[in-house]
Formats: C-alpha cells, sequence, structure tokens
C-alpha cells in the first residue's frame, strides 16, 4: 500500500511538472491542438509556453483576444527572430483578470485594437491589465496599436509594471497614453524606446496617474505627441509616489503644455537626462541638458530584438551618463557601458572587436556580449558611423580567415578595417557549385569603406533553363534565365563603396540558362555580370591601393532547339556571357582608381545557337549587347577616372557557335557571334573616361564563334571574328589620356584595334605610348582603329604596332578627325589616310623602346633606349612628370609616358642585360641583334632584308650577310665567331 501511494504521489509531481514545463506551440494557427490559443487554455497556472524553432518569424492572426485568467510566461526568447501576435486591426491581443503575473519574452504585438462589448472596456489596444499583479515584458515589441480611449498599446489598472529592452512605435490612443496608460502600480521601464506615439489627451507616449513610484531609466523618447499635456510623459502622481528619470532622452516630444514631460508630482534626477524642453516639467535647468538636436540615427534594429534610434557619433548622448558601470545590457543586449562612459538612452554604444574567425550568427549564445564577436554580429550591431576593427592576436598569422556560411549585407553608414592585421583578412564566401553565395552585398543608400580585407570566393547562381514548350511544337520554347549578378560584391544603388588596400579575388558571377526548345528554340539568358563587382545606377565605387583579380563572369546558356511541326522553327539564340570580368559599372554611376589594378579577370564566353528545327535555320551566337570588358565594363552616362592604376591581364571570352539547319531544308546555319570586346575596358556611349598615368597591358579580346552548317541546300552561316579593342574598346564622349602606356594588348583573329578600337568616340591622348599591340589574323588597326571617331595625339608614340592593315593606325571611313599636335612618333603611316610622311609634327621611324617592364614608378612602362627619337624630342608640352612620377630632365620632356633619366640604364643594368637576350617579339632573333641590325624588336620581321643571311658564293663557301645598324645602340659591339 505504502509503495501505490508513492508511486500515486510520483505520477502527480511528474504530472505537474510536465504541465508547468512542457507547453509548447507548435502551428500558427488562431485556434486547434498546438496553437496559442489552444496551450494557453491548457496550460497550468505557472507555466512557462514556449515555441517550436519553425515558428520564428511567424505571425499569428487572431480572431479574438486571449484571456490570460492565470499566472503564465509566454517565452519566444529561443526563436531567432520575435513571434508575431497580430490583431488584425480589430481584436486586442491579451486581457489579463484577476490578480496574475504575466511575463512576455520577445513578442511582437501589433495591429492591436481596444474593442469590446462591454461599456468603458476598450481601453488597451495590445494588453489590458483589469487588476492588480504584475506584468513583465522583455524584448518585446508593440506597433500600430490603438484604441478609442486610452492606452493604445497597454491599459494597466494597478499591477506592477516592469519593462525591459522594449520598443513602442506608432501606437495611438484617442483618450490618454499613446502607448501606455497607467492608472496606478510600481512601474519601472528600463532601456526602451517611444517613437511617434500619438494621444488624443495627455501622456504621448506615457501617462500615470497614481500613488507609486515611477522611473524611467536609460530611456528614449522622441517625436511622440498629446494634444493636451505631456507630448513625452504626463506623471500624475500622489504625495507617496515620486518620479525618477535616470539617463534618459525626452526630445522632440510636443504638447501645449509639457512638450516632452508634464510633472504634477515629486521628482528627483538621476546621472544626466537630455530634453529639449523643459517648461512645465517641474525640472529645474541645472538638473538636465537642453537640446532640439539629440541626432539619432533612424529607427532600426542593429543587431537587437527590437527597434532602436542609437546616437550618432556627433550626439550630445554620446558618453554623457556618467563612469559608473550600471550592469547589464542596452536595449539591443549589448553591454551597458563602454569604454570607460555611460551614452544617455536606450542603446550604448561600444566597440566593435571581431575577435572569432567563426561566422556565427546574432542568435548564439554570447550575442551582445563582447565574447566570441564574428564579423556577421558586428555588422549586425553597428550603428552609422561605426567603425569593426579585428583582434590581432586572433587574426595576425596565416589564421586571418573568415570562410562565410552566407552572404554579408551591409545597409548603413560602416567601416570594416583590418588596418592592424599584417598579411589582410580573408572574408571567403566559400561558394561551391552546389551551393551558391556572393561575399558581400550594400543596401541601397549605403556608405561603406573596407580597409586591408581579401573578399575572395563568391560565386552567383546560374540561370535557370527555360522551359520547353508545353504545347508541343506550336509555341516557342522559354528563354533561359540570366545568372546573378556581382561575384565578390554587389553595390546597390544609391550608395558608396571605397576600397582600400583590399583585394577582391577568384570570384565568379553564375551562366546564363539553356534556353527551351519548342516551336522556335528559346534564347539563352546571359552571363551574370561584375564577376569580381557590380555597381547598380547612381553609385560611386572607389578603389585606393587595391586590386581586383582572377574573377570571372559565367557564359551565355545555349539557344534551344526548334521543333519539329514543319513551321520553318529556328533555333533560338545563344546568350551573352556576362559583361565585366574584374567590374561592372551601371548608368550614372562613377569608378576611381587611384594606385590600384584590376588584372586577371575575364568574361566567359557566349552561348551556341540552337540547331533549327523542321525546316528550321539555326540559331545564331550570343549577341553583342552589354558583352565585353574583361578587366571593366562601362555603361552609358557612366565614368571612369584612372590614376596611377594598371588594367592588365583581362580578356574577354570568345563568341558562340551557331546551330546547324535542318539539313532536310534549304535553310542557313546561324551565324556565329564576335569574341567579346574590350579586353581590359570597354566603354559604353556617353561615357566619360579620364585616364593618367596609367597602364592597359596585355589585354586580349575572344576569339569568333564559328558559323553553323546549313542545310542541304542552304549555306553555312557567317563565323564571327575576334573582339574589337585589345585594350579599350571605347564609343566613349570623353576618353582623356594623359601619361599613359598601351602595349601588347591584342584583338581575337579579325578583331579591330589591337590597343584602342575607338566608334563615334573622341580620343585625346598627351603623353601617352601606344605600342606593341597586335590585331591578330585579318584584323586591322594594331594600334589604334577608328570608325567615327575624333582623335588627337599630342607628343605621344604610336609605333610597333602590328596588323593586316594599317598597323599602327586604322581608318575605317572618312568621318574621322585626326590631329596630331607637339611631336609624335610613327612606324607605319600605312591604312590611314589623314596625314603624310611630310606633316611637321610627325616622326616616321622606330622609336627604340625597351620592352615594356617595371623601370621603376608605381606601373610599368617602354621607356625610350639611347639614341630614341622620342627623346628631349617633345614640343609644346606642359608636362613636369612622367608616368613614372619622375621629373622631367631640363625642362625637355620626351615624346611617349615615359621621361629617361640619366640613371635608367645604369640602374636597369640587370633588366637590360636580361632584355637584350629575349626574343620579344617571337621572331627568333633576341632584342639585342634585332637593335644591331636595325630590324624591329616591336614585331615579327623573320624575312626583313637587314636580317643575317647565310649564301654560298660560286665557288661553293659560305658567306653570312647582314646589315649594319646606322641607329644602333653607341656600344653596340658586332662579333663575328665561327666553329671550330
Amino acid at each position: 500500500m505504502k509503495l501505490q501511494i508513492f508511486s500515486l504521489r510520483l505520477f502527480l509531481v511528474l504530472s505537474l511538472f510536465s504541465s508547468l514545463h512542457a507547453q509548447v506551440v507548435t502551428n500558427r494557427d488562431d485556434s486547434g491542438p498546438g496553437s496559442l490559443r489552444d496551450t494557453i487554455t491548457s496550460a497550468a497556472a505557472g507555466a512557462t509556453i514556449t515555441f517550436d524553432p519553425s515558428l520564428s518569424g511567424q505571425e499569428i492572426y487572431l480572431s479574438s483576444q486571449y484571456l490570460l485568467d492565470k499566472d503564465l510566461i509566454i517565452d519566444a526568447s529561443s526563436l531567432r527572430q520575435r513571434i508575431i501576435l497580430d490583431g488584425s486591426n480589430t481584436n486586442r491581443i491579451i486581457e489579463v483578470t484577476g490578480n496574475r503575473s504575466i511575463t512576455c519574452r520577445r513578442i511582437t504585438f501589433q495591429n492591436g485594437t481596444g474593442t469590446s462589448t462591454m461599456a468603458g472596456n476598450t481601453r488597451g489596444g495590445a494588453i489590458a491589465i483589469r487588476d492588480s499583479g504584475d506584468l513583465v515584458l522583455e524584448d518585446c515589441q508593440f506597433t500600430s496599436c490603438q484604441t478609442s480611449t486610452g492606452g493604445g498599446a497597454i491599459f494597466n489598472q494597478s499591477a506592477d509594471l516592469t519593462l525591459k529592452r522594449c520598443f513602442f512605435g506608432y501606437n495611438q490612443a484617442s483618450v490618454d497614453g499613446g502607448a501606455i496608460n497607467c492608472n496606478g502600480g510600481l512601474t519601472n521601464i528600463t532601456n526602451c524606446t517611444f517613437l511617434q506615439n500619438i494621444a488624443g489627451g495627455s501622456g504621448g507616449a506615457i501617462k500615470y496617474s497614481g500613488s507609486s513610484d515611477f522611473s524611467l531609466t536609460s530611456c528614449t523618447l522622441v517625436t511622440n505627441s498629446a494634444e493636451v499635456a505631456g507630448g513625452g510623459l504626463i506623471y500624475l502622481g500622489s504625495s507617496q509616489g515620486k518620479l525618477t528619470l535616470q539617463n534618459s532622452i525626452l526630445t522632440n516630444n510636443g504638447a501645449p503644455i509639457g512638450a516632452d514631460l508634464r510633472n504634477d508630482g515629486s521628482t528627483s534626477t538621476i546621472g544626466s537626462n537630455l530634453l529639449s524642453n523643459i517648461s512645465d516639467s517641474g525640472l529645474l535647468n541645472g538638473s538636465v541638458s537642453i537640446t532640439t538636436e539629440p541626432s539619432l540615427a533612424p529607427e532600426d534594429y542593429y543587431g537587437g530584438p527590437t527597434l532602436t534610434m542609437p546616437p550618432l557619433m556627433d550626439s550630445p548622448a554620446r558618453d554623457a551618463g556618467g563612469e559608473t558601470d550600471p550592469g547589464g545590457t542596452d536595449q539591443r543586449g549589448s553591454p551597458r557601458f563602454s569604454n570607460g562612459a555611460l551614452d544617455i538612452g536606450a542603446v550604448e554604444i561600444g566597440s566593435l572587436v571581431v575577435n572569432t574567425t567563426d561566422d556565427n550568427t546574432t542568435d548564439d549564445e554570447n550575442h551582445g556580449s563582447t565574447e566570441n564577436v564574428s564579423l556577421r554580429e558586428a555588422i549586425a550591431f553597428a550603428l552609422p558611423e561605426s567603425v569593426i576593427t579585428f583582434d590581432t592576436s586572433v587574426f595576425n598569422g596565416s589564421q586571418g580567415s573568415i570562410l562565410l556560411t552566407e552572404e554579408l549585407t551591409i545597409g548603413n553608414e560602416l567601416t570594416i578595417d583590418a588596418s592592424a592585421i599584417t598579411n589582410k583578412v580573408t572574408i571567403d564566401a566559400n561558394a561551391t557549385e552546389f551551393e551558391r553565395r556572393r561575399v558581400l552585398t550594400i543596401e541601397a543608400e549605403s556608405s561603406v569603406e573596407l580597409r586591408n580585407l581579401i573578399l575572395t570566393g563568391g560565386w552567383t547562381e546560374d540561370g535557370a533553363d527555360g522551359d520547353d514548350s508545353s504545347s508541343g511544337d506550336m509555341n516557342s520554347g522559354e528563354g533561359g534565365h540570366d545568372g546573378g549578378d556581382g561575384g565578390g560584391i554587389l553595390l546597390n544603388s544609391f550608395s558608396e563603396l571605397t576600397l582600400s588596400s583590399t583585394s577582391v579575388a577568384n570570384n565568379q558571377t553564375g551562366n546564363g540558362g539553356n534556353g527551351g526548345s519548342g516551336g522556335d528554340g528559346g534564347y539563352g539568358g546571359h552571363g551574370g555580370h561584375g564577376g569580381g563587382i557590380l555597381v547598380r545606377p547612381n553609385s560611386t565605387l572607389v578603389l585606393n591601393s587595391s586590386s581586383v583579380k582572377e574573377n570571372k563572369t559565367g557564359n551565355g546558356g545555349h539557344g534551344g532547339d526548334g521543333g519539329s511541326n514543319g513551321n520553318y522553327n529556328r533555333g533560338g539564340r545563344g546568350g551573352n556571357s556576362g559583361a565585366g570580368g574584374g567590374i561592372f559599372v551601371d548608368s550614372d554611376s562613377q569608378l576611381t582608381l587611384a594606385s590600384s589594378c584590376v588584372s586577371g579577370n575575364k568574361t566567359g564566353h557566349k552561348g551556341n545557337g540552337g540547331n533549327g528545327g523542321d525546316y528550321g535555320e539555326g540559331g545564331s551566337g550570343g549577341r553583342s549587347n552589354k558583352d565585353g570588358g574583361g578587366g571593366i565594363y562601362m555603361s552609358p552616362h557612366s565614368e571612369l577616372t584612372l590614376d596611377s592604376s594598371a588594367i592588365t591581364n583581362n580578356r574577354t571570352g570568345n563568341g558562340g557557335d551557331g546551330g546547324d539547319a535542318n539539313m532536310d531544308s534549304n535553310r542557313f546555319g546561324g551565324a556565329g557571334s564576335n569574341g567579346g570586346p574590350g579586353g581590359g575596358i570597354y566603354a559604353s556611349t556617353q561615357t566619360i573616361l579620364t585616364l593618367d598615368s596609367s597602364q592597359i597591358t596585355r589585354n586580349h579580346t575572344g576569339e569568333g564563334g564559328m558559323g553553323g552548317s546549313g542545310g542541304d541546300e542552304g549555306e553555312d552561316g557567317n563565323s564571327g571574328v575576334g573582339g574589337d579593342g585589345g585594350g579599350i574598346r571605347s564609343s566613349s564622349e570623353g576618353l582623356t589620356l594623359s601619361l599613359c602606356t598601351l602595349s601588347e594588348n591584342q584583338t581575337g583573329r579579325g578583331g579591330r584595334g589591337g590597343g584602342f578600337f575607338c566608334s563615334n568616340s573622341q580620343l585625346n591622348a598627351s603623353h601617352c605610348t601606344i605600342a606593341s599591340n597586335i590585331a591578330l589574323g585579318e584584323g586591322e588597326g594594331g594600334g589604334i582603329a577608328s570608325e567615327n571617331s575624333e582623335i588627337t595625339l599630342q607628343n605621344s608614340i604610336l609605333a610597333g604596332n602590328s596588323a593586316s592593315s594599317g598597323p599602327d593606325l586604322r581608318e575605317f571611313n572618312t568621318s574621322n578627325t585626326l590631329t596630331v599636335t607637339g611631336n609624335n612618333i610613327f612606324s607605319s603611316l600605312s591604312g590611314q589616310s589623314s596625314f603624310t610622311p611630310d606633316n611637321p609634327n610627325l616622326f616616321i621611324g622606330n622609336p627604340l623602346l625597351a620592352p615594356l617592364g617595371d623601370y621603376g614608378g608605381p606601373t610599368h612602362t617602354m621607356i625610350p633606349l639611347p639614341g630614341s627619337l622620342a627623346i628631349n624630342a617633345a614640343n609644346s608640352s606642359t608636362a613636369t612628370l612622367d608616368q613614372r612620377g619622375f621629373a622631367i630632365n631640363d625642362g625637355q620632356p620626351d615624346i611617349g609616358a615615359t621621361e629617361v633619366r640619366a640613371d635608367d640604364f645604369t640602374f636597369q643594368e640587370p633588366v637590360l642585360e636580361a632584355l637584350w637576350n629575349t626574343d620579344h617579339d617571337h621572331d627568333g632573333s633576341p632584342f639585342g641583334l634585332e637593335i644591331a641590325l636595325g630590324t624591329d624588336p616591336d614585331k615579327p620581321d623573320a624575312n626583313a632584308p637587314q636580317n643575317l643571311s647565310l649564301t654560298f658564293n660560286g665557288i661553293g663557301q659560305p658567306v653570312l650577310e647582314f646589315a649594319y645598324s646606322l641607329g644602333a645602340l653607341p656600344f653596340t659591339n658586332y662579333l663575328i665567331l665561327h666553329s671550330s
């Protein structure tokens, strides 16, 4: 019997424990099993109600209020995002009856309305407490609640009320207490924000009338209003109670009497308080600070669970609350005391030091503390104008890499500064083929600076393939979707980003999706733009001592095949490759590079055309529309500025192949598309480019795609040619170059303009060197190809370039205007009609330049060798420095980008010795031999008559013939050796 009694008692204890602790809401229904309403009804007094993790951030819409007639804790603090209780603008959310103890944590109360069928019971839009007891609210948010009487959010008859880290905004009462109306009870409000609450009577945010104490500690009340008195707070206490203000902000509230505060009881102030108006407040001037501009940030979460309004850097609330640590946290959950002084108001501005390489989120167990602060957490907590730094004990050495689990997002004015870290901090998106993400998105209207970072490993999503025709072959296949933009960074509109000593490297955008098949095949989607960085319209990107390298845009999708319904179904056109392998700049935006480099980037290949269906022709390869720019793509109305920077070793992708026509037809094969234009830079119409002391070197455009096969009686499609503009392809109305070198750029076979291709463009080049560029195959204009353009060269070198026609300069029509001023050097006038050899501003000949290399200064150059026509030959020049930043000798500049100094050849002797044996133009003769013989060391000329020629005379003796160059360098020695 005793055993049975014990078992019964144990069962009762376990049952009671279960009823008190195992109350979990499992769905967002308004009623029924697992709903909050059902759980409240079935819970025992004193129970704790929690929520299943799947309900994080979910909304529950109420058909009627919840009636709490027992002690309860409703706790959503384990959820990553608050649970939302919505009164649908027709219902109050909670009514508490009897002497109850109620606690709510991490809950949003919104759209509650105080209504009742009982007269006089409409008070409290979200919560109404009819009796005594106590109500505790922690990390809760009350928005857009209303009542036709008092207490837009909360009406409290006489319970003790404790509020911690809560937000009350945009609530309204027709009578008193826009947010809270208390008729009594001990009230303590700490680290809370009240914003734009409205009362038709008194107490825009809070009205208190009772005999108990009321304390407002580290709170922010701004822009609340009342039509009678107490725009922020009205306290109507008796002689037994007292109002206490401690380190709080009450500013820019409004009411005819007591704009910020109306006090009809006793008052004490502790610490410092900030008010904009103390009239009718009962406070003395010496007890508060008065300001009309608290300088607070707009309401946002700033890493916390509720909306806040932190003080900005120039706010009088900063460090004004004393030097005593009160303990605890601010409204966001951050330490309440930081940097040796306390801030006034609900938010404390602390230092943000990243001290872990983990990518933990803001819901970890140390959320808000200074322990294990991840970069993601620091960004979430960052206030406008904040600076995030890194713990040197964690990030110095080889440990400074953060592997992301999702992309980072920044939406305010913020600096991330790793300048104290020796080897930079690496932020790696760690994307894979199956898990795509970019590194960083900067939201619209933001201003961000990144210092001493490496952003890498981003890879955006591929575009989805288009669906095949759902109606057999009668309708066309759906077009492929586009790949995601901005592999490393996406800078949204009306924003600014500055990169200082930062690298954006090894990121890529997604491929375009393939077109679906159908009647006519669907077109291919385009690859994502901006392999490294994509800049949306009306934004600014600045690079200082930074690099964008080894990034790539996606390929264009292939066109879908035509259908087989006998209606001459064409194959779909291939999609474009993504533009801007390194950087894509959208319209009305600006890009500035200072002492920076864009290198090794490339665009993807264009998609192939689909094959024709019944009697159909093949689709063409990806079209030439918004593609190209291996290094940089500039959209219309954008601006590019380069200063002491390098655009080098970038390349564009190949054109797509044309699709094949149906073999049993007389249709044509699809045309192959041209290779991507602008190996280094693509400049669209109405752009402005200003390049100073910079290099555009070793960039390449892609090859053309092959034409598709025609039908039995049709012709094969035309093949595409290489992309135009190995270095720069420009339709710019303002392209200005000063002290720049364009060298060793080349087009794909058949492309025009190895160095430049100018179409409907204006080019002004002063003290520039344009040499050793190549238009491959049948390409024309090795240095510059011009079409309907205005070109002015001043004291520049245009020489040693190669092409099938117009090795240095090729004009394609008579609508060009070409002008030379000062003195200029051309190696050939073939291919153009604007100049003749007797032009007084032209020297025709070999300028004798050293190959492209590092001869001092921040960028690579081609210095004139001894005996060069360029030395001291510039005319009407105002240059004071050369491309390297070195001073002009004796006020007499050299032609071209580089000024020869007295110690150039002494200082660079190892470099010159090495280049003397280098076959720079790959024609079988080393550089030094070509100088000695008078052949051109910068372009292939193995068949030149000056070269060594071994023949036999009439009696069979070997005879070695060679030319002696009168232009050989003074220290050239001719040694003829024979073998033994």
